[in-house]
Order: C-alpha cells, then sequence, then structure tokens
C-alpha cells in the first residue's frame, strides 16, 4: 500500500498478481468534517459558543438567552456599550440579537436562531464576535422578537416607562411598588 500524493482526496492502493495479471484496487479515505464559520468581515475577536440540543423538537425562530459572566476578554477587548457584539451562526450568517444587560465583561443577550436543533448538533453552534475598534450598534431587537410576540419587556428600566422590545412599541407604566433596574428575586 501506498499513499497517493497525487491527489487531493487521499488514497490507497493494493495491488495483487492473479494468473499473470497485476490488478490495482485503490480504496479511498473519505473524511467529513462540519466546515468552521468563516471569520465575519473584520471583527478582531470571537469565541465559540457551543449550545446543547433544543428540547423535544426543532424550534424555528427562536430566541435564546445567551449569559456570559465575567469574561475578561469582553472587558478588555469590547466597546463598553456592548454595541461591537455580533453573533453568527456556525456557517458565519450574522444573527439577530438584544443585548439586555452588558457591563464589565457580563452579557445578557437574546440570539435569535432560525433553527435549534434537538440533541447535539453542531448547527447549534455560534460564534460571538467583539471588537471596540469597530463603529455602529450591531443589535437588532426588533428581528429577534418577531413570530407572535405582542411585547417584550425586560423590566432593565431604572424609571419612567417599560420599553417593549418588539416592533409593536407597547409602553408599559410602572404601578405600585415595583423597583425598577434591579435584579430579579428568586
Amino acid at each position: 500500500m501506498r499513499f497517493n500524493q497525487q491527489k487531493q482526496m487521499p488514497a490507497f492502493y493494493a495491488y495483487f498478481n492473479y494468473n499473470g495479471i497485476l490488478y490495482t484496487i485503490v480504496f479511498f479515505l473519505i473524511i467529513i468534517i462540519p466546515a468552521h464559520a468563516a471569520w465575519y468581515s473584520n471583527w478582531v475577536y470571537r469565541k465559540k459558543i457551543i449550545l446543547p440540543g433544543a428540547c423535544g423538537e426543532n424550534l424555528t425562530g427562536f430566541p435564546l438567552c445567551a449569559v456570559i459572566s465575567n469574561n475578561s476578554d469582553l472587558t478588555v477587548k469590547a466597546s463598553n456599550n456592548g454595541y461591537d457584539i455580533l453573533f453568527t451562526d456556525y456557517q458565519g450568517n450574522k444573527l439577530d440579537h438584544e443585548i439586555e444587560y452588558y457591563s464589565n465583561g457580563t452579557l445578557v443577550s437574546w440570539v435569535k436562531m432560525p433553527i435549534y436543533y434537538t440533541g447535539s448538533d453542531y448547527r447549534n453552534d455560534i460564534y460571538m464576535y467583539y471588537d471596540s475598534s469597530q463603529t455602529g450598534n450591531q443589535q437588532n431587537a426588533v428581528n429577534v422578537w418577531t413570530s407572535g410576540y405582542t411585547a417584550v419587556w425586560h423590566f432593565k428600566e431604572t424609571n419612567g416607562n417599560i420599553y417593549d422590545s418588539t416592533s409593536n412599541n407597547i409602553l408599559g407604566t410602572n404601578f405600585g411598588n415595583v423597583f425598577l433596574g434591579e435584579n430579579g428575586a428568586g
């Protein structure tokens, strides 16, 4: 056996002689490896986020809550407001997302998964890009909350109205003893 170095595809040959005739058998080694996402535009930094599979069945247009806590790379290499942060799917397609909270390397964001697959599936992997030298807000919150959402309130405001993340713009009003800007209680 020898390795054929003239081809892009690895092939192995076996030679044998039968009744004075030389026969050649060619074996091709085919390896299927999922393609890695192409690097998105001019962003310098990225992290691969490996997600568990969806439960039950594939979910279409699913807003996934991505939480990253105290990440030193984000603290040092992302902008202070997180506007340079974006997400792509495993093929490098930019995903709609909304940042609910960002401060000192801690991020809470909602990323719309076109299809969130069941089981362990490389197609669920997403990439988070960040680069403080990039300008412009990369979020597209309105497109995260389509598919029948009437209103989505995160209650992150510290006073006044409570803003809706959907395109319906349904304002909430604080009544009673609700403390805005507080982290949720168990």
